[in-house]
């Protein structure tokens, strides 16, 4: 519109969020907010995003919008006991990515930036490696242990066992895309792929995909073990959590009735 971006005006900076925020959600303005300033600072410029008029602005569309963030369903155990997926080569692979996602309480992120070296089988399980995620940005790493589930057909390790086997995958990216002609790719699988995935396999159950994504793995991971009363610091030990506040932000509505507390005061 011929508007000047850097440095940019107050009023420019307001327009555009206002313009944004009929389809983004309040959490995609900030983030860009955020990134306006920084290319200011970057140049040794006042940031716009600070003047009174872009704050009120803001405000005002959080307060039509709401900031309540956009939780998605959970993908539990009984839900991956019943999925009805194909005996192909990318059912092999999405049998393995749910139930290696599930069990690791893996991001999207996480799961499809994994590699085989990142692997480590041993008696008991597989050792992963999570080189970076979201909460690591300094790259420090941290170990996932999957322990195996011996006369399971809903085994992890043996999941990954089988999609790495017939997949024919010794190195490089683990979890792949498979080209129309039904060869594995070399590519590795994007994020927004593990969504789709999640959201075609959960309308065979007859629910709703729009009320999944990629995320509903790690959810279901965290919502299963509050409900059978696992602890925290043993929850966090997987997904990576640095707090119990954080934590309790996975404690899904459907469990909330587990703990009757008016009737375990004689109501």
């Amino acid at each position: 519109q011929g508007l000047k971006a850097l440095p940019a005006q107050p009023e420019t900076v307001s327009r555009f969020i206002a313009e944004l925020a009929e389809e983004a959600k309040p959490s995609t303005l900030r983030r860009k907010l955020a990134a306006i300033s920084v290319a200011h600072q970057a140049k040794g410029l006042l940031s716009p995003c600070q003047c009174p008029l872009v704050r009120s602005v803001l405000q005002g569309i959080m307060r039509s919008k709401g900031n309540a963030p956009l939780r998605k369903a959970p993908l539990r155990a009984e839900h991956l006991k019943h999925l009805t997926i194909p005996a192909t080569l990318s059912g092999i692979r999405d049998q393995a990515l749910f139930l290696v996602g599930y069990s690791g309480a893996f991001r999207r992120s996480e799961l499809v930036n994994l590699d085989v070296e990142d692997l480590q089988f041993v008696r008991d399980g597989v050792r992963i490696k999570v080189r970076s995620s979201k909460t690591d940005q300094e790259q420090m790493g941290m170990m996932k242990d999957i322990g195996a589930v011996p006369d399971s057909v809903h085994c992890p390790v043996e999941a990954l066992k089988e999609w790495m086997k017939e997949g024919c995958i010794q190195s490089g990216p683990l979890f792949r895309a498979i080209r129309k002609n039904g060869l594995v790719s070399g590519e590795r699988l994007s994020a927004q792929s593990v969504a789709l995935i999640v959201k075609k396999l959960v309308e065979g159950l007859g629910l709703n995909p729009n009320e999944f994504s990629g995320h509903s793995l790690r959810a279901g991971f965290v919502t299963d073990c509050i409900s059978n009363g696992v602890q925290g610091p043993l929850i966090r030990k997987v997904t990576g959590h640095k707090s119990e506040d954080m934590l309790s932000e996975y404690y899904r509505e459907d469990d909330l009735f587990r703990h009757h507390l008016t009737e375990k005061l004689g109501l």
